[in-house]
């Protein structure tokens, strides 16, 4: 099972941020979404946070826009690449998360600002 979730990342050198979709965990090579997947590098959401860490993920390709990453407004194309990838959304654990403030994403970490799309499996 996966998780499909927004984040803010910096899309150009002009400091424009966009809130784009990643998975987790990263589709091993061979799964019907690893081909739609790109790994990058999280940006710096402020200068004067020096404590904030920098890591990779796995954000997906835009479907409207190719060469650029999906972002929260294709989540209507995200939803057919799901469907036509046979993979299926998960909506008990997708509510069930959304609904428990105390185990939302925005609760765990001041400064994580990821938002649950929906949670999708195989089959």
């Amino acid at each position: 099972m996966m998780y499909l979730d927004t984040s803010e990342y910096q899309t150009n050198s002009r400091g424009v941020y966009k809130k784009i979709i990643t998975v987790s965990p990263e589709p091993l090579p061979g799964h019907p979404l690893s081909q739609y997947t790109q790994r990058v590098h999280t940006t710096k959401l402020s200068t004067f946070n020096e404590n904030q860490q920098q890591h990779c993920f796995t954000a997906l390709k835009s479907q409207v826009e190719h060469c650029k990453l999906m972002t929260e407004d294709e989540t209507p194309e995200l939803i057919i690449l799901l469907a036509q990838l046979g993979l299926t959304i998960d909506t008990s654990v997708t509510q069930m998360l959304n609904a428990n403030t105390r185990l939302s994403t925005r609760n765990r970490n001041q400064t994580d600002f990821r938002n649950i799309i929906c949670f999708a499996k195989e089959g």
